[in-house]
């Protein structure tokens, strides 16, 4: 039934876009004033905040588990799965930076994006194009994993209560910060590295199996530079010519980008592929 559930909300999430009727998450900001109101520490706030909902939500499929031969079972893990995948619409991400990108205003992609991305806000602004380029495609490596790898990977071994404790981990106010950080970190270690794998597989497997070695060995290296990382050696896509002019410098960015955008389509054509392998044969 996992896997029914897995197809049907992969296509509709695919389908949906950004019209995405299932995504809204206003109960969960009321959810979140209510417990920080409520006088609790800020490490109890925090528990209660992503374990409430999820426990609901284990109670909720486990009824539903018998109704109608596990029907209603598929269909609310279906739902439940589409609003774990990610928010923002990372397509238009890509699209718009390569825009900006080939016309040379690298500066006007950075502000145009970095609302949107919150990986991509950092203490310090950008001071080259080259640096720019190199924190728009982490940010955009991050997003492209985030929004889709994680979800599934915790769909498909705990569920989708743990694909939605994935996601609420990620909605989840500045309650406090730093364990928010330490918590997404411990989340995404197994799946950020099975990702990059992919990267490998469906990429330049000798270029990047250096990185990709690396990877495994280093717990506290960030994800987002884990897959920019092994994606670019996975690419063989070489740094932009820093003497070029800087329209040949966009193209060569728009270009980067580009294949990072391939390379995340190819993984997750793989993972799908693997997924449906297993569930034929187990």
């Amino acid at each position: 039934m996992t896997f029914l559930a897995l197809i049907v909300g992969v296509i509709f999430y695919y389908l949906w876009s950004t019209d995405n009727p299932v995504q809204q998450d206003g109960w969960y900001t009321r959810w979140q004033s209510t417990v920080q109101g409520s006088g609790l520490s800020e490490g109890l706030a925090v528990l209660l905040v992503l374990l409430g909902p999820v426990l609901l939500v284990l109670w909720l499929l486990s009824v539903l588990d018998s109704i109608l031969f596990g029907l209603f079972w598929i269909g609310a893990a279906a739902v439940l799965l589409i609003y774990a995948f990610g928010r923002e619409d990372y397509n238009t991400f890509v699209a718009k930076y390569q825009h900006f990108a080939k016309s040379g205003n690298l500066e006007a992609a950075y502000l145009s994006l970095k609302d949107s991305l919150p990986w991509l806000q950092g203490d310090e602004p950008p001071v080259s194009q080259l640096e720019l380029h190199a924190s728009v495609r982490g940010a955009l490596s991050y997003e492209g994993y985030q929004r889709w790898f994680p979800v599934v990977f915790y769909f498909v071994i705990a569920g989708p209560a743990g694909a939605l404790a994935y996601r609420l981990l990620h909605l989840l106010d500045d309650i406090n910060p730093r364990l928010k950080q330490r918590c997404l970190h411990v989340a995404d270690w197994l799946p950020t590295r099975l990702t990059v794998a992919t990267f490998a597989v469906v990429g330049d497997f000798s270029g990047s199996r250096a990185e990709l070695v690396a990877s495994l060995g280093d717990l506290d290296r960030p994800s987002a530079d884990i897959l920019t990382a092994v994606g670019r050696a996975a690419n063989g896509a070489p740094d932009p010519d820093e003497s070029a002019s800087p329209e040949i410098q966009g193209a060569e960015m728009a270009d980067d980008v580009a294949s990072l955008d391939a390379l995340m389509s190819r993984s997750v054509g793989v993972w799908l592929v693997v997924i449906s392998l297993f569930e034929l044969f187990s």
